[in-house]
């Protein structure tokens, strides 16, 4: 038994409808049709009753069911806070920032990243007006919010 096995069972056993299924689990019929057929043979029993009109649990179904749902709702959702915590910002980001750049936007916009990544220090820093840029050459920042822009392949890192 597998993963999508699994899906493919316990939303076959909500939904009870093979073409329903099929569309939530973006499968052709066909195919739902195979995977619980080979999912039954795994196990050695009839996992739904089917007929023209409906479809049903057997007895069989129900307790694969039942003994399924607690531990994949739990590997679905340890899943997802795995997922989610990939997705943070954590760290430090160093901004550097000129006395023409220096303004309420700035701080309204670090503000803003902070509530999203409370994970992330960021530090706001002074940089010489006059050469801005060496603050990044030399690893002093990590971004620089500068009006002039230099297209310096140096100052971009991959």
């Amino acid at each position: 038994m597998n993963l999508s096995e699994i899906e493919v069972f316990l939303s076959l056993a909500e939904e009870l409808h093979f073409g329903r299924t099929a569309d939530l689990q973006n499968l052709s019929q066909p195919r739902i049709s195979r995977m619980i057929r080979s999912l039954e043979g795994q196990i050695g029993g009839v996992l739904f009753e089917r007929t023209s009109r409906r479809v049903s649990l057997t007895p069989l179904g129900m307790q694969l069911r039942d003994n399924l749902q607690g531990p994949y709702g739990q590997l679905r959702s340890g899943f997802e806070k795995v997922r989610a915590a990939a997705r943070l910002t954590a760290g430090s980001l160093r901004i550097g920032v000129t006395v023409t750049t220096a303004s309420i936007a700035v701080v309204r916009l670090v503000d803003f990243f902070q509530e999203q990544s409370p994970q992330c220090h960021i530090t706001l820093r002074d940089v010489n007006f006059y050469n801005p840029y060496s603050a990044l050459r030399n690893d002093r920042i990590d971004i620089l919010i500068n009006w002039l822009v230099q297209d310096d392949p140096d100052l971009v890192k991959g």
